[in-house]
């Protein structure tokens, strides 16, 4: 390429671009620089800009494109290096900064399932990335797969164990996937770790709600299964734990008295996504 042809226009391209984004035209702004992204591919910061304006002209598809030209290219070039060892942290450095703005700009499309492929493109490059760990969470919850983005937030508890909101998703997850009892058991550790954070309140009301959907669950198998009620008859906590149950205190308190009354409950509470 001749440099002292194309570094004029280059340059010129750069300032019209950023003339027409400081006006709000980020479509016409993207264009622009689109020129000087062409003539020099190997400069992640202006693909990365380029979709960013699309992206604040609502245009997602056209910023999806612009990341995956940018990644291509990317990819190709590095192949060509015949010294690749040289330059490889780099290298993979700007591939994990395209990866992830390729899976923010999918997950504001809330295109689920191409965020999680982004997500984990980016963890195979930096598999301690939280932000893509949560993306991919968020992604496959609502891609419709629970018990998947309740393994991912397993991973960032492991990361960081004394993230109280990490803990808050987790519950959650593991309530929607039917996991009542764990998911009781998390809550009950927010509470305990956080007594005076403002989310304590919402995880206390979703602990008394477990237990008054596990009491029900609990009555009606006690009252249909006879090898169920013999077990709750002798070693009530052990027979609970053993069958998957978790109850607070209180709950197991109540439950002993209706028991001992022989009264249901119908009382059905739906989880508070956090």
């Amino acid at each position: 390429m001749d440099t002292g042809n194309t570094a004029e226009p280059i340059s010129t391209w750069e300032t019209q671009a950023q003339d027409l984004a400081r006006q709000s035209k980020w479509r016409a702004a993207a264009r622009t620089l689109l020129r000087a992204a062409r003539a020099e591919p190997d400069k992640t910061e202006r693909w990365l800009q380029i979709a960013q304006w699309q992206r604040r002209d609502r245009d997602s598809k056209g910023a999806a494109r612009t990341l995956r030209t940018a990644l291509r290219l990317h990819s190709s070039q590095e192949k060509q290096k015949s010294v690749p060892a040289l330059s490889t942290l780099a290298d993979q450095s700007a591939s994990a900064t395209l990866w992830q703005a390729l899976a923010e700009t999918q997950l504001e499309a809330q295109s689920w399932q191409e965020c999680v492929n982004a997500c984990r493109e980016l963890l195979a490059l930096q598999p301690r990335n939280h932000f893509a760990l949560e993306m991919l969470a968020t992604a496959l919850l609502y891609d419709g797969q629970p018990k998947d983005a309740a393994l991912v937030m397993r991973q960032l508890l492991a990361l960081s164990p004394r993230d109280p909101l990490h803990r808050l998703k987790l519950a959650t997850l593991l309530h929607l996937q039917g996991s009542l009892g764990e998911s009781l058991v998390e809550f009950q550790r927010v509470v305990t770790a956080y007594p005076d954070a403002p989310f304590t309140q919402e995880a206390q009301e979703a602990i008394e709600a477990l237990d008054r959907i596990q009491i029900q669950h609990i009555l009606a198998r006690y009252s249909e299964q006879a090898d169920f009620s013999h077990s709750l008859q002798g070693e009530l906590d052990n027979a609970l734990l053993e069958e998957g149950y978790h109850l607070s205190d209180s709950g197991l308190e109540s439950l002993r008295h209706l028991l001992a009354d022989g009264r249901p409950t119908d009382q059905r509470i739906a989880p508070r996504i956090h």
